[in-house]
């Protein structure tokens, strides 16, 4: 799927806006099990963290201030793998976790960033290092840092890009770093080193392939290679050159009778591939024959270009997402003329957000949600809560369960549904000049995802000396809570300690840890709690059973729906069972006793997601299903009048 193929991009996000809250309805509502406070931990020089966490409603809070004027701190928007497809060369493999990307650049702390297409490849605009790596998606907002790492803006951001001969002959580049589209022949793509190994064809793809191209490629800026070869009939993807790119598109169209008729090996070739809002695109282009300096960034543009295009120019970070929330001081939602449907705007989901305050500072926010302990917002009270902190302009970017932010190398906040952090497209990472982080007690690593080779923590191993958490139970049950307590050279440290942080499960979301040391039981599975003081970090693993026969008050229910139209007497019979916290509790067996048919399956055991099904086939127009399970109550589903 690409970003071009707008139908089944819509469809892709509402897939991904309706699949996950169907895995965490809550059967049975309880009191929150939290209270209300706020607690305020400095990370480093200019970076501060603020947890607040409600009660009415109960919604659980993260708040990263960045002072962008702090010498040694900054911020970049880094794809999943470092390129769109990672290593392997498949689009679909160059995702990561926002905890692992930072862990591996060294980043103190991270957000996740655009929306994505369960792709390496981010929805909208993505600049990384000056290097534009994915094309603005129409109207969609962004927000970009300048050149000076410190001026933060945010808009809605068009596409141009041109490709000329040494005859100069033109036509159009439609996308940047992304799969070619399957179904538009006027659809020219340029891969850069940045997408990966080879470019992303479609079958029979033509391609020209570019040499001594000065990379990266920066917005607006004018790129000149050599064409050394011309390909047809592409099945696979060609080599990227590491000084060069790739000029691909569809067989039969405008786009490849370019490539095929006005290109020859040996000629010279120019592009240039420019962002801007729509109003200034033109002269966004134009800046490309502008003088540059020893940065490489045009110079002030001449009194008859649009100084806008020139800000966007010279950008050095983008990360894309959308709507806008904030603008100039007041909340301006504008969710629907951005392409977002109503349930996405107006639901209750979790979500992330990037803003800015009057005084420049830049805010990563997350509210976590689909949960007991924190419900999620719908983007209007996003928007309450980001003007509420300060920001005078913000925007949404991708939520739901990609919603995730990592402090030192821990999530700190309760990723909804399974709580297992999900990969990503790009992630906002926060950069440092901090050294003083050193794992003192570590569980092993989790794995990364997609194949990709182990990462090692950015901190110095050391032995564990007199450090220790004190009040973790050797075994929990789902929902189960516990108060932590770091205990150091035999002192125990009160959890209002500056210097403490507390996070989360390494790689999952088994147990969330709130900055007063409550750790609660999310997930049935084995992990890790972390917590860092005083710049050394320690990690103690955490096993949590489902507590399906500790816990009775956990409900079973099952409901039938019809399989199949032209088969009224054939069902789907889907069986939940979920704590009283309402989270899922995967493992669970459940008997199946039918009176007037029969079902597929007697016996069915529960997903991560707390979920079974089988087929029914009926006999009779009056059959049950008797659902059982030790430790819990039975439930009997009926078959549906005709």
């Amino acid at each position: 799927m690409t970003k071009l193929d707008a139908p089944g991009m819509k469809t892709a996000m509402k897939l991904w806006q309706l699949l996950s809250p169907i895995l965490i309805v809550p059967l049975l509502v309880l009191a929150p099990y939290v209270s209300a406070s706020v607690v305020t931990r400095p990370i480093t020089a200019g970076v501060t963290l603020t947890e607040e966490i409600d009660n009415n409603p109960p919604l659980i809070i993260h708040v990263l201030s960045v002072d962008l004027t702090t010498p040694g701190v900054h911020v970049e928007c880094i794809p999943g793998q470092d390129t769109i497809t990672g290593p392997t060369g498949d689009i679909h493999q160059g995702r990561a976790e926002v905890r692992q990307t930072a862990i591996r650049h060294g980043a103190i702390a991270a957000v996740n960033g655009d929306f994505f297409p369960f792709t390496g490849d981010p929805v909208g605009t993505a600049v990384w290092n000056g290097d534009l790596f994915s094309e603005p998606y129409p109207t969609r907002s962004v927000m970009g840092v300048q050149s000076d790492g410190h001026t933060v803006m945010f808009s809605a951001l068009g596409f141009l890009g041109e490709l000329q001969t040494q005859q100069n002959e033109m036509t159009a580049i439609t996308g940047v770093d992304r799969m070619v589209s399957s179904v538009d022949t006027n659809d020219l793509v340029v891969f850069t080193p940045t997408f990966g190994p080879r470019s992303g064809v479609r079958p029979n793809c033509v391609e020209v392939v570019l040499t001594g191209v000065n990379l990266p490629l920066r917005p607006s800026k004018l790129e000149v290679g050599t064409v050394a070869a011309i390909n047809n009939n592409v099945t696979t993807g060609s080599a990227i050159p590491s000084d060069g790119v790739v000029l691909a598109a569809l067989p039969g169209g405008q786009a490849a009778d370019f490539l095929n008729n006005e290109f020859h090996v040996g000629d010279k070739a120019e592009f240039v591939c420019a962002i801007a809002p729509a109003s200034s695109l033109a002269d966004a282009v134009k800046l490309a024959s502008q003088p540059r300096d020893d940065k490489d960034l045009p110079t002030e543009p001449a009194p008859d270009l649009d100084p806008i295009a020139f800000q966007w120019a010279t950008v050095s970070e983008v990360v894309g997402g959308g709507p806008h929330l904030i603008v100039n001081g007041k909340i301006d939602v504008d969710g629907q003329e951005q392409g977002f449907d109503e349930g996405f705007i107006s639901d209750p989901n979790p979500r992330t957000a990037v803003g800015v305050t009057q005084d420049g500072k830049l805010l990563l926010v997350t509210v976590d949600g689909r949960q007991d302990l924190s419900k999620g917002v719908s983007l209007a009270d996003l928007a309450k809560i980001m003007l509420r902190i300060g920001a005078v302009n913000a925007i949404n970017l991708d939520g739901g369960g990609s919603t995730t932010m990592a402090v030192r190398g821990m999530v700190l906040n309760s990723i909804a549904s399974t709580g297992v952090e999900r990969p990503v497209a790009d992630s906002l990472c926060v950069f440092a000049q901090d050294t003083s982080t050193q794992t003192i007690s570590s569980a092993p690593e989790s794995q990364p995802q997609n194949g990709a080779a182990p990462v090692e923590p950015s901190v110095t191993p050391i032995f564990a000396g007199t450090l220790r958490i004190s009040g973790l139970p050797a075994s929990m049950v789902v929902g189960q809570t516990a108060q932590l307590t770091i205990i150091d050279s035999g002192k125990a440290i009160d959890n209002s300690d500056p210097r403490l942080l507390w996070g989360g499960s390494v790689g999952g979301g088994t147990g969330f840890v709130n900055q007063s040391g409550l750790l609660t039981a999310l997930q049935p599975g084995q992990a890790s709690i972390n917590a860092c003081f005083d710049g050394r970090i320690i990690t103690l693993p955490l096993t949590v059973a489902s507590g399906v026969n500790i816990m009775p008050n956990a409900v079973l229910s099952g409901s039938l729906t019809a399989s199949n139209p032209r088969k009224p007497l054939s069902m789907t019979l889907v069986v939940g069972v979920f704590t009283p916290s309402g989270m899922p509790v995967p493992g669970a067996k459940v008997h199946l006793t039918v009176s007037q048919g029969a079902a597929a399956s007697q016996d069915i055991t529960t997903n991560i997601d707390g979920y079974a099904q089988t087929n029914v086939t009926w006999s009779g127009i009056n059959g049950t299903v008797v659902l059982s399970s030790a430790g819990l109550s039975s439930q009997t589903v009926l078959q549906p009048a005709n």
